[in-house]
């Protein structure tokens, strides 16, 4: 089995640290993530794999911040508003992954995932694909962490896949918040006729 896909999914999740920081250990840290899922695959199948997946987002998550933060102070590119709204993001990840391993209908999900990523979109439009990324990635996340600590899920999908369409709503609201935040821009500037 090629791990190909693996790695290029991990280098999207790696886009969450600093430019500098990815140019320097990008590469071997997609093509140790790799590596790393061809052992787990090796030795525990699927289940393996999908815990290798749950490891390495959560250490990214805990360590691009971290770097984040590291190249604010030494004058990087990401500003002190990039960073409160990947706060943000990952909050409502967080909840809206709770929410959906809980609710029995999907409307649940939908009511909780579309206004905050609305907000992200409009809060900062220039990232707009991201916080999409990180909201609508909480629904398969949560389906994967409840699969693999056999907790019990209310509604569970017929197949796992089935959950990344959580994906369209999740960029259908960002964006939407991303309109309404231009279309309030245009009519607040002066009429000059």
């Amino acid at each position: 089995m090629k791990f190909t896909l693996s790695e290029r999914l991990f280098r999207l999740v790696l886009r969450l640290y600093p430019v500098q920081h990815r140019d320097d250990y990008g590469d071997a840290m997609a093509q140790h993530f790799r590596d790393m899922c061809r052992e787990a695959y090796d030795r525990q199948g699927r289940r393996g794999l999908v815990k290798t997946w749950i490891k390495g987002v959560i250490d990214t998550l805990r360590n691009a911040p971290v770097e984040q933060w590291t190249a604010i102070q030494a004058g990087g590119i990401m500003r002190t508003k990039t960073m409160v709204v990947i706060v943000l993001a990952l909050i409502g990840s967080g909840f809206t992954g709770y929410i959906d391993s809980h609710a029995s209908e999907v409307q649940a999900t939908l009511m909780v995932m579309l206004p905050i990523t609305f907000s992200l979109g409009f809060i900062q439009p220039k990232r707009a694909w991201l916080w999409a990324l990180i909201v609508g990635l909480s629904v398969p996340v949560s389906y994967l962490l409840v699969l693999v600590s056999g907790a019990h899920y209310n509604n569970p999908p017929p197949n796992g896949f089935t959950t990344l369409i959580a994906l369209v709503p999740a960029f259908v609201g960002t964006y939407c918040g991303v309109a309404f935040r231009k279309i309030l821009s245009l009519t607040m500037q002066p009429n000059h006729s």
